[in-house]
């Protein structure tokens, strides 16, 4: 037994273990899930200087190797097309709405009258890519 650990319960003493392992661990060399760069020294706030994956997310590969966030992703193309007409149509609908409430300004201070028939449906379509 340990130097001063007469007075400590078994599972307070199994705990302290478990956590100075896991600080040796964290405190030793750490490779990068990413690229394989040695995190020695780095904070778990930081991202690997090489590939930019962010230390917790090393730290929990190491932790728990099947973790859902880790998991490669399925489609990666579908996600990437996803995420870009995600964009586009939020951009649609909001130059949408900025087109009609453009036409408003001008129709009360210039007494301009511009036809915006087609700024609602674009809003609209612009909402159906988002979605």
């Amino acid at each position: 037994m340990e130097e001063g650990t007469d007075n400590i319960p078994g599972a307070a003493l199994q705990g302290r273990d478990a956590r100075a392992g896991i600080a040796r661990q964290l405190t030793g060399d750490l490779w990068c899930i990413g690229c394989g760069y040695n995190l020695r020294g780095l904070s778990i706030r930081e991202m690997c200087p090489e590939c930019g994956m962010p230390v917790r997310a090393t730290i929990l590969g190491v932790i728990d190797p099947k973790a859902h966030e880790l998991t490669p992703l399925k489609r990666p193309r579908l996600v990437g097309v996803g995420l870009i007409a995600w964009a586009v149509g939020l951009w649609l609908a909001t130059a949408a709405v900025g087109v009609m409430r453009g036409a408003e300004i001008l129709r009360e201070m210039a007494q301009v009258r511009w036809w915006t028939g087609w700024a609602p449906v674009l809003g609209v379509a612009g909402l159906v890519i988002s979605g």
